[in-house]
């Protein structure tokens, strides 16, 4: 729970700064530095083409998976072979968001060289 306040006070340039890494990841302010003192560095919001790409794959593996639920009940294809592609689309799509969508946490006092 949230309950204990905490004000800090910033040059401009480290403001300006602040503001536009929170405009770049979609998260706000607070929430940044409570990432960044747990070991996480947000990632950027990526651009609507990545969403617009997304939502394409879904659609294939739905249809992947409608297609699968078909070929089993008729037995017309080789099951395994499709579960094994859906398997893929998913496994794919799943690395996807994480590489693009999910911070990944750091140790904040390491120094980098």
């Amino acid at each position: 729970m949230k309950n204990i306040k905490k004000q800090f006070w910033f040059d401009e340039e480290t403001d300006q700064k602040l503001k536009d890494y929170s405009r770049r990841t979609g998260i706000n302010q607070s929430q940044i530095v409570r990432m960044l003192i747990r070991g996480y560095r947000p990632k950027e919001k990526p651009d609507n083409q990545f969403y617009t790409y997304m939502r394409q794959l879904y659609g294939i593996s739905n249809n992947l998976n409608q297609l699968a639920t078909i070929a089993n009940k008729c037995n017309m294809i080789d099951s395994s072979r499709l579960a094994n592609a859906i398997e893929d689309v998913n496994r794919f799509t799943l690395e996807i968001e994480h590489h693009f969508l999910v911070s990944e946490k750091e140790n904040p006092f390491e120094r980098k060289y």
